[in-house]
């Protein structure tokens, strides 16, 4: 398949750190058009068997990691995957990442759009559709809708997650952290419990979502599973329909029994956060849209990264130790062993490894070294542009031995963006780093983490990057100091 990537593809050239990148309109002429669509046929013979051998990964390995993977080649700042749904940019550069995410998603006067074939809008408006019974536009989710919506929810959730609300945060997460850890202790047997590190940060997650912004406190901790089983039964529905399978018959009942759980928790939410998008002009579909949105965004990628931070810690006791012997204030500290950890974590384990923009004309790339040499490509208009920053933390170019998980790497100022980047950055960043400091801390304190050496587990990629298999912990309580 090197012959059909080398032959498809067109930008050979790496992106130097002193390369200037400017991205522009083209206004295609009639002749460069037809001239474009001769090639196309050209290449029609060798892109077909290219596109059967993508679908052949998509199906057999039910993720995009290992397709995509299969499409890059080490040097390239962007790869070609030709799919049923016309030919896929991948874009591997993060400093090419950086001016096209600085733009609006779907903009009707900007660069980029969202229409019904893109990848959001086909995964999240059937679900919701579902989950809200009623029809839903592009407007009523914030992944689809147009810029002035795109503030509108933009303000609500920056105002609730900002650096003034953090104390509030930090208070409420402390409470969940100490529900989760009474619930770990009541599964101890001689000190020691076994769990599965997905359920348990699934857990985590989705109280944390549940508490904090819809109000919901359980009496036990172990509640908030049936929420977590709904999320994750009406996530793997949707991909299933994204992928075009049908569900069985089987899944399909467990999907109409879990679309009553999301129903019963999110029409019937009375947390600080609901009450603060009521204050607004979103309509209750929108309003619902945004909380059932909070479990996903916030609770799948959370828990995803916490399983995979776990697994890592209990490979390496070292970094155990050295988090016992900083303060909570020191966790702060950019420098710091926490921060460390979570920096090197992240850049293995980015929270999206997906990120998706669909030009709505043609878009010319040119990068201009400072030696003057220069390279263009072409993002046709409707061919969709995918950036990973799970390949982007992997680049050869920017670190030593990528693929070696090594916490005392040079901080990079998470400059392949692993939360995204300009106007639709992750809101939930500053939440999802308490969340995470506050239970690692809280782990570290109570218990030294083991997990499996030989257990090696891959990583794979639908909506967010997950761990397979799951990672299995085995946590010892550490005795007090006397």
């Amino acid at each position: 398949m090197a012959f059909f990537r080398r032959w498809c593809s067109g930008a050979d050239q790496p992106i130097s750190s002193d390369a200037t990148i400017t991205i522009s309109r083209v206004d295609s002429s009639y002749c460069t058009r037809v001239a474009r669509w001769l090639k196309w046929i050209v290449q029609l013979p060798i892109e077909i068997p290219h596109m059967l051998y993508t679908v052949g990964l998509i199906i057999k390995h039910q993720e995009m990691i290992v397709p995509i993977q299969k499409q890059i080649i080490v040097g390239r700042a962007i790869h070609l995957m030709p799919s049923p749904l016309g030919r896929q940019h991948i874009v591997t550069s993060a400093r090419l990442a950086s001016a096209i995410l600085n733009d609006y998603r779907n903009d009707e006067e900007g660069l980029y759009t969202i229409g019904v074939k893109d990848d959001n809008a086909r995964l999240f408006l059937p679900l919701l559709q579902d989950l809200l019974k009623e029809a839903v536009s592009l407007e009523d989710f914030l992944f689809t809708c147009y810029p002035q919506q795109v503030e509108i929810y933009r303000k609500v959730v920056h105002e609730f997650f900002g650096p003034g609300n953090l104390p509030f945060i930090r208070t409420r997460l402390k409470e969940i952290v100490k529900g989760a850890l009474a619930y770990l202790k009541r599964q101890e047997v001689d000190g020691v419990v076994r769990c599965s590190g997905r359920e348990f940060t699934k857990m985590f997650s989705t109280a944390v979502i549940s508490n904090l912004l819809l109000g919901k406190e359980a009496a036990n901790f172990a509640d908030y599973q049936p929420i977590s089983q709904a999320i994750y039964v009406c996530m793997n529905h949707a991909v299933l329909k994204f992928l075009w399978q049908r569900p069985t018959a089987e899944q399909e009942r467990a999907y109409q029994d879990t679309l009553k759980t999301m129903q019963a928790t999110i029409y019937n939410s009375e947390g600080a956060f609901n009450d603060v998008l009521k204050t607004t002009e979103m309509t209750d579909a929108q309003r619902r849209g945004v909380l059932f949105l909070m479990y996903v965004a916030g609770g799948e990628t959370s828990s995803s990264f916490l399983e995979y931070m776990l697994w890592q810690l209990g490979q390496h006791p070292e970094y155990q130790d050295a988090l016992l012997k900083e303060t909570e204030q020191a966790h702060q500290d950019p420098d710091s062993t926490m921060n460390k950890l979570i920096e090197e974590c992240l850049r293995m384990h980015p929270p999206t490894a997906l990120i998706n923009r669909t030009p709505r004309v043609d878009l010319e790339v040119s990068v201009k070294s400072s030696d003057g040499s220069q390279w263009k490509y072409l993002f046709p208009k409707g061919e969709n542009i995918i950036y990973s920053p799970y390949f982007a933390g992997r680049d050869p170019v920017l670190y030593d031995n990528p693929h070696i998980f090594d916490p005392s790497r040079p901080r990079s100022s998470l400059s392949w963006h692993p939360f995204g980047r300009g106007r639709h950055v992750c809101l939930g960043k500053p939440l999802a780093l308490a969340e995470i400091r506050a239970l690692i801390e809280a782990f570290t304190e109570q218990y030294t983490i083991q997990s499996n050496p030989n257990q090696a587990p891959r990583q794979k990629e639908l909506l967010t990057l997950t761990m397979d298999p799951e990672a299995t912990l085995t946590l010892t309580r550490r005795k007090k100091q006397t």
